[in-house]
């Protein structure tokens, strides 16, 4: 699903070099890293591909162990970022 999202021109993924293609996702046993450019339209995308997932899967989000991160971002910015996602 993100695929087509960034196919679409519906999602950013965070850009690690120049020579390849932006990084959207990283997922190990139960944990998924979701990367992209910081922008209150890259969450609401990834709130809803998350949502579709559990919602299909029956898994749920682990709050405790749940984070955002981001680098050189505004403090309003970042807050809104995270009502999107519900953290």
């Amino acid at each position: 699903m993100l695929e087509v999202k960034v196919e679409r021109g519906l999602l950013e993924g965070a850009e690690v070099t120049s020579e390849y293609k932006r990084i959207t996702h990283a997922q190990f046993m139960d944990d998924t890293i979701l990367m992209g450019s910081e922008t209150v339209e890259n969450a609401k995308v990834f709130k809803g591909v998350l949502d579709l997932f559990l919602l299909a899967s029956g898994g749920r989000v682990n709050e405790n162990k749940s984070y955002i991160y981001m680098m050189n971002t505004l403090v309003r910015l970042y807050s809104r970022i995270c009502r999107q996602l519900g953290f």
